[in-house]
């Protein structure tokens, strides 16, 4: 009768070890999901997009940068003109007024007055480089056009 005590006693000892082992071993799991994707930079942010686009800006800079061999001044006019391009266009993001073809135009625009300021930066060799090589980026893909909904 003894060994049968001690069995039970050993049965319920073992279950309550493996509850306690499994436990431990779905912790981790469950941390890890209250994390945000470190791989996604600022994913639990709502303005993470923002955050992005102007890390988007700054390496802008530096490509060309490293791909014109930009001098230190040059560096400087063009970080203030990608500002200013920065700022136009997230005003424009921004103002809800515009139907989407007006917005498309004003962007246009705004694309065209920035390369016009690039282009008075830029020495003759290291503008015809840049547009070669805005040539050969590819281009967006197009979207296609919204329907307006009766509100």
């Amino acid at each position: 009768m003894e060994s049968s005590w001690i069995m039970k006693i050993t049965k319920s000892t073992l279950a309550a070890a493996l509850m306690l082992a499994g436990m431990i071993s779905v912790t981790p799991f469950a941390v890890a999901q209250d994390k945000p994707d470190a791989t996604k930079p600022d994913a639990a942010r709502p303005d993470a997009p923002r955050r992005e686009r102007r890390a988007q800006a700054g390496d802008r800079l530096e490509q060309m940068s490293k791909e014109l061999n930009l001098s230190e001044e040059q560096k400087g006019k063009l970080k203030t003109i990608l500002e200013q391009q920065a700022a136009k266009t997230r005003a424009l993001r921004d103002d809800t007024s515009l139907t989407p073809e007006k917005r498309r135009e004003k962007a246009r625009a705004i694309r065209e007055e920035f390369a016009g300021k690039v282009k008075e930066v830029l020495t003759k060799e290291q503008n015809e480089k840049w547009q070669k090589q805005r040539e050969q980026r590819p281009d967006r893909p197009q979207r296609p056009p919204r329907t307006e909904q009766p509100k």
